[in-house]
């Protein structure tokens, strides 16, 4: 089969999808209507918890589900109109392959006003098996924006800070989302699924639009992974890249707490010995981060804010290990006295 090429238009962003099915290549573009160029770096937002510690400390970053998404909306099986689709496409696909129905129920309910459930049925039966092999990492531009640390990172998190150049080939991407107020829908015909996965996963509602969100698609063949159907495929949502694409580690404004400090004359002290009780595990994990940024000299910055203004700070640091348990964080820059460091 020649590759095929198809081109889709909304709100001025052209869409282009090329694929050979035969040989699952796929190549995904977009035309901006501002000629938005790809940024040099892109920012990951992570709570600290035992998954965004392990992705990070192994090189990989996960390729969602969009069931992981907290936006229902998006790659939303809404944004594509099953409408047109002949009665034996539903048939092979809801009969045949995913067994909701015989032949004869179906029969009943194409002809009744409720169609509709069989619209339902197939759009989401399609998103289900589209995106086992399809999966999604987002990113901002956005640096240090306070809403991005509260909502991902829980300002306790921490930043990735990523040299687009340096991932890997095999990323689709990245794109700029097309933020829109209507939920405008695409026509599925039997040939353009690649297209309906390149559109779903870059439309998103008006009210994300401060997150200037930059997204890559992965895709794997051989991927059957779903969320809700057990976890025994997870390892093919893991997309690794080379450790030298962080160009920074930034620690969030509450990532130490009051207790594990020692503010000393030219340095920080920070304590993570382990104890009984509360906050073992948090322990645990900045220790294995600050380890980690420590054995591979890898730059980092902590989130500090200014008291003159609504704005955060990147403020560069240094970190140097005394034992297992103890940390040494001298700050590079001496701050002004508009500026206020995390738990003073």
């Amino acid at each position: 089969m020649p590759i095929q090429r198809i081109k889709h238009n909304f709100k001025d962003y052209n869409y282009v999808a090329e694929f050979d099915l035969q040989t699952q290549e796929f190549d995904f573009r977009i035309s901006y209507p501002d000629s938005k160029e790809r940024p040099p770096f892109l920012f990951k937002y992570y709570g600290l918890n035992d998954n965004n510690i392990n992705a990070v400390t192994s090189n990989y970053l996960f390729s969602a589900h969009p069931d992981q998404l907290n936006d229902k909306y998006d790659c939303s099986g809404d944004l594509i109109d099953y409408s047109n689709l002949r009665k034996e496409f539903f048939i092979q696909t809801l009969v045949t392959v995913a067994k909701k129905y015989t032949t004869k129920e179906l029969n009943e309910i194409w002809g009744s006003e409720y169609k509709w459930v069989l619209l339902k049925n197939i759009s989401e039966f399609e998103r289900t098996r589209l995106f086992m092999k399809f999966g999604i990492i987002s990113f901002s531009s956005k640096e240090n924006d306070t809403l991005l640390w509260s909502y991902y990172a829980q300002n306790s998190g921490f930043a990735l800070k990523l040299n687009t150049d340096l991932l890997p080939k095999t990323f689709i991407g990245p794109f700029f989302i097309n933020y829109s107020a209507e939920l405008s829908k695409i026509v599925y015909t039997e040939d353009n699924p690649p297209m309906c996965i390149h559109y779903q996963t870059n439309v998103k509602e008006n009210v994300w639009k401060h997150e200037d969100e930059w997204r890559y698609i992965t895709y794997n063949p051989y991927g059957h992974y779903h969320p809700d159907f057990g976890k025994s495929d997870i390892n093919s949502r893991k997309s690794f890249y080379n450790k030298n694409s962080i160009a920074e580690i930034i620690l969030g404004y509450n990532f130490f707490n009051i207790k594990e400090i020692t503010r000393l004359k030219d340095f920080d002290l920070i304590t993570l010995k382990p104890s009984n009780g509360k906050g073992i595990n948090r322990k645990k994990l900045k220790r294995r981060l600050l380890s980690y940024i420590v054995n591979n000299k890898i730059p980092c910055s902590q989130i500090i804010r200014k008291t003159q203004e609504y704005e955060l700070f990147n403020m560069p640091i240094t970190i140097e290990k005394i034992s297992c348990n103890k940390f040494k964080i001298i700050s590079n820059l001496q701050p002004p006295e508009l500026i206020i460091m995390p738990n003073t």
